[in-house]
Formats: structure tokens, C-alpha cells, sequence
């Protein structure tokens, strides 16, 4: 496993292994058919390029990021003794990351997690910009007592990404194998004192060893490798204290963390994961069974300004993409029965509409001018594209 091994066997001795635990992971995919996964993928699902569609298939990696986080989250014991951290936990993954419309599918990926009975979700991926709507997903998650875990990024000291930068967000950096913050780790600081914001933890993230797809193993680092490792440590403290909300587990890994050096104090807000000790401070049970619920106050609507561009320079027959999110269901309702009006009319092979599920918004392709109408609503409170401009996406 690597430096934190010895915590986990400890665990694994006692008997806990995830058992019952469902993580979430919506990355590159996953090899399933890799020996050490073989039976722990509890569904798969394929969240298509253009943004509008999704099907449930055999599992597959368009790289090898998904592999290699899945197998330190529920690989099983192979030949050569390599196990992950949760063995007896179940992985629920979804393929979002390796073609456009990223943010799009990576909505509809959260949309259907908040209905699949996970305990956890691993978010490895890094937006350079911070989507409201993708917020408002995170935040419906944890509102169902689901721990949201997600890599800082790579960008180094000073940058950070989406949704590792959220404060619903279980945030994690990488450290080295001296245990100091990577150099590659990246932070979110305030502006005034530079005090470290995120990420919440570091956890081992340089050269730790783990599946990768045809059934091999490889050495790979970065913070999403970090993310998953205390994704995994999350599992066996949810099987171990089923009472103790994400919350709690949350808690309890920032409070029992193990401080940097002074000279490391602007890379992460508390310090280094100790699981063994994170497990110690729920047994001796000065956990406060508490929920945090994220304020509901009204927000200004977010207008993306890359949005904003096309549609000034469009036609109003013009077809455009967007993601819409609105006050209330209501809103949404009336919005899409605009789009059904108009498309009734004008060519309705070229316009699509999708509703999320578990928030008032949705994925559409129509005309310019519906577009824009929405815009003047005083319902609507995102309007985003539906991707996000090229950047590091894996972390």
C-alpha cells in the first residue's frame, strides 16, 4: 500500500474492511476486469461526450486514472500481496472525464450518485473554474450525509480547483514520501493573511503503487491519488462507526491530522491524515453527532461570461448549448415547456433538453433566443456552458 499501510492493516486486523460501505467515483473509468477488482464494481456507468445521454455497460478506463484510484479504494489481495483499503467496500463509477462537455457529464454523474446509496464519493477531477451549479450538486450530496472527498490539485502553492475548493469538501493534498506537502500539491490561501483555506488534509500522494488497467500494477502520484487513499480510510471509519455521520468522519480526520512544519503551514489547513488515531477519537466517542447544512440564502445569479460571448454574437435561430439552473422546479417546468413550444416549430431533431433529477436544472441544446429569455428570469440562477475551458481535469 505505502507509508500509511501500517494504519490500515491495523484496521483490517480488527476486522474492518468497508464492509457494506458504496463509494461513489466519477473519473476515467475502470478496468473491471482487473483481478484485483474482479466482483467489487457495483455498477458502471458511461456518461456519453455529448452531454445528453448515459448508458450503463461493462466497465472500462479510457486511461488508467480510474484503475489505479479504484484498486487503493476496494482492490482486493492479488499474487503479489498488494490489497486496497477497503476491500469489502463496493465501487459505483462513472466515466466522465476523457472527451468534451466535462462539466455537463460530470453533473449528470453527481445526479445519479445522490440516488445510488453511497456513503462516499471520490471527485477526482479538477475544474479551473468554479461552477455554481456544480456547488449546488456537491451540496446535495452532503445534505444526504454523503462524504465528499476530492484532490486539491497539481498546480502547485497558491492554485486550486473545483471542487476541491468548496467548503462542503473533504480536500486533500499530497505529501511526499518524507511526509512533507508535495511540491506539486496545490492550496487555496486568503487573500488578507494567506492562511491556508485548503485542502483540508495531506495524504500520501508520490509514487504509491496500485491497479492498473490489463491487469498490472504501477507507481503513479499526483493529489487525486491522495484523494483516494482518504476516500478508502472514510470507508473503514463509515463501517466501523455506521452511527457517525459524514460529518462526523469528516471531523474526526481533520481534528486527529498531524501537523505540518511552520514552514509548511500555508500548504494545508490542518495536516497529515492519521487514520489510526481518526479511529481512536470516534471509539473513545467525543464525536458531535452533528450536520452542517449549507445555508439556502438567495444568490445572485452566475451568468458564464463564455456563455454570455456566444450568445451575443448568435442568431437567435442560432442553436446553442447550456446548463440552466433555476430558483424552483417550478421554473425549471416553465422553461421546458418554452422548449417544447419552440421545438414543435423549429427543426426538433437538432434541440435536446435533459432535467437533473435531484436539482431544478438542466442540459439543453436550443435556440439562441430561449437562451437568452432565460436569462431575464428572475428564476434563473445559474446559466453555465457545458464545458469548461481546457485545463487539467485529473489531478
Amino acid at each position: 500500500m505505502g507509508s500509511y499501510d501500517a494504519d490500515v492493516a491495523d484496521l483490517h486486523r480488527i476486522g474492518y474492511r468497508g464492509a457494506a460501505v458504496r463509494i461513489g467515483s466519477l473519473d476515467t473509468g475502470v478496468d473491471g476486469s482487473h483481478p484485483a477488482l474482479s466482483g467489487r464494481i457495483a455498477q458502471f456507468r458511461y456518461f456519453e461526450a455529448g452531454g445528453f445521454s448515459f448508458r450503463d455497460c461493462d466497465p472500462f478506463d479510457s486511461g488508467w486514472h480510474g484503475t489505479h484510484l479504484a484498486g487503493l479504494m476496494v482492490g482486493g489481495r492479488s499474487s503479489d500481496g498488494f490489497v486496497g483499503i477497503a476491500p469489502a467496500a463496493r465501487l459505483l463509477s462513472g466515466a466522465v472525464i476523457e472527451d468534451g462537455y466535462i462539466l455537463a457529464r460530470i453533473l449528470l454523474g453527481l445526479d445519479w450518485l445522490a440516488e445510488c446509496d453511497v456513503s462516499i464519493v471520490n471527485l477526482a477531477i479538477g475544474l479551473p473554474t468554479a461552477s455554481p451549479v456544480l456547488r449546488t450538486l456537491v451540496r446535495v450530496l452532503t445534505e444526504r450525509n454523503i462524504l465528499v472527498v476530492a484532490p486539491i490539485g497539481n498546480r502547485g502553492a497558491g492554485a486550486a480547483g473545483a471542487p476541491g475548493i468548496y467548503p462542503e469538501v473533504l480536500s486533500v493534498g499530497a505529501a511526499d514520501d518524507s511526509g512533507d506537502v508535495a511540491k506539486f500539491s496545490g492550496s487555496a490561501n486568503h487573500a488578507l493573511s494567506k492562511a491556508c483555506e485548503k485542502p483540508d488534509l495531506i495524504a500520501p500522494g508520490v509514487d504509491i503503487v496500485s491497479t492498473l488497467p490489463g491487469g498490472g500494477f504501477g507507481a503513479r502520484g499526483g493529489t487525486s491519488v491522495s484523494s483516494a487513499i482518504v476516500a478508502g480510510m472514510a470507508a473503514l471509519l463509515r463501517e466501523a462507526f455506521p452511527r457517525a455521520c459524514a460529518d462526523t468522519i469528516s471531523h474526526a480526520l481533520r481534528a486527529t491530522s498531524s501537523p505540518v512544519a511552520s514552514s509548511q503551514a500555508l500548504r494545508t489547513r490542518h495536516g497529515s491524515v492519521r487514520l489510526k488515531a481518526a479511529f481512536e477519537y470516534l471509539e473513545r466517542g467525543r464525536e458531535t453527532i452533528s450536520r452542517c447544512h449549507p445555508s439556502a440564502e438567495r444568490q445572485p445569479a452566475f451568468i458564464d461570461p463564455r456563455l454570455s460571448a456566444k450568445l451575443a454574437c448568435a442568431k437567435a435561430d442560432e442553436r446553442a448549448d447550456a446548463i440552466l439552473e433555476f430558483t424552483d422546479y417550478a421554473a425549471r417546468d416553465s422553461f421546458e415547456r418554452a422548449f417544447l413550444a419552440a421545438r414543435s416549430v423549429h427543426r426538433p431533431e437538432q434541440d435536446r433538453l435533459l432535467n437533473l433529477r435531484h436539482v431544478p436544472a438542466c442540459i439543453v441544446r436550443c435556440p439562441s433566443q430561449l437562451i437568452c429569455t432565460a436569462l431575464e428570469s428572475p428564476a434563473l440562477r445559474v446559466a453555465s456552458a457545458c464545458d469548461v475551458d481546457r485545463g487539467t481535469h485529473l489531478n
